[in-house]
């Protein structure tokens, strides 16, 4: 009996120890299973991380990518309108030296149509004088005339070869022609001529043609430096 016993407690203390074995190996299975679970939780958290930083590096990338873009396009428009800029100051420049080059000859334009009305209108008043004053007063006045026509002339022959004026020069030689027609006046006069109405009209018709002639050629050479 007490063998038997005996047997059976052993059997139960050996049942027991496999018991125990088996719970401490089902234990051990289960935190290392549990370990792994959290080791693989852990990867996939650093994962997750590392692609989060990654897509955060690449939208930073994407940013300064777009940043530089937008960097670019305004140094590109501020180039573009000083670019802009320097082409109007230039046309405006270029603009400004036209009508300063097209104004002088203007000006010459209508000094020319100025003098040539003047000189007719010399002239015809010489027609309305001859009449209305005595002969030996009006042959005076023409002498007094023609001085001061020469004086002019060569004032302004001096002048335009001093400042290399070839206006001024040709001003110069028209005064001393038109001297030249009151002296030829002058003569029709104390020759006491009877045609010196249409000697005198020949004469306005002379300097009308030929200040004709003279403003077309100005306008010729302005439209070929055009």
């Amino acid at each position: 009996m007490r063998e038997k016993k005996n047997k059976n407690n052993l059997e139960e203390k050996d049942n027991k120890s496999n018991n125990k074995k088996k719970i401490d190996k089902e234990i051990t299975e289960e935190i290392d299973e549990i370990e792994s679970k959290k080791a693989n939780k852990t990867k996939k958290a650093n994962k997750t991380l590392e692609n989060n930083k990654k897509e955060e590096k690449i939208d930073k990338e994407s940013d300064n990518e777009i940043d530089s873009e937008k960097l670019d396009e305004i140094e590109q428009e501020i180039i573009d309108n000083k670019i802009k800029n320097k082409i109007k100051n230039k046309e405006e420049k270029v603009e400004k030296i036209e009508n300063t080059e097209k104004s002088p000859k203007n000006k010459i334009l209508f000094k020319n149509i100025l003098i040539a009305g003047l000189y007719i209108l010399y002239f015809a008043l010489l027609i309305l004088a001859k009449d209305r004053i005595s002969l030996i007063d009006f042959i005076k006045g023409l002498r007094i005339i023609v001085f001061i026509e020469i004086a002019v002339s060569i004032v302004l022959l001096e002048i335009s070869l001093k400042k290399d004026n070839g206006n001024l020069f040709i001003y110069g030689i028209e005064m001393i022609i038109i001297g030249g027609f009151t002296v030829f006046i002058i003569d029709l006069f104390a020759k006491q001529n009877t045609n010196i109405n249409i000697w005198i009209a020949s004469i306005i018709g002379v300097i009308a043609v030929y200040y004709i002639i003279k403003c077309i050629i100005l306008i010729k050479k302005e439209k070929k430096n055009n």
